[in-house]
């Protein structure tokens, strides 16, 4: 899998995943596999004031296979 840690607010999740499609993939020398992208939640680092709607941790996780 490639993975991209990622921890702030729900709102700039897209942009971690263009991260890792179009920054990584490219030129990591694999395609996405068949497999459904998914995301592990990780403990946040964010403080007891933030919801969990607007901050939260996690992995998010490509599945790929060599070109």
């Amino acid at each position: 899998c490639g993975i991209l840690a990622f921890d702030g607010p729900g709102a700039e999740l897209e942009t971690a995943y263009h991260e890792l499609y179009a920054g990584w993939l490219p030129q990591s020398g694999f395609v996405p596999s068949d497999h459904s992208t998914f995301f592990i939640l990780r403990e946040s680092e964010a403080g007891p004031d933030d919801s969990l709607s607007e901050h939260f941790a996690c992995d998010l996780c490509l599945p790929v296979e060599p070109l």
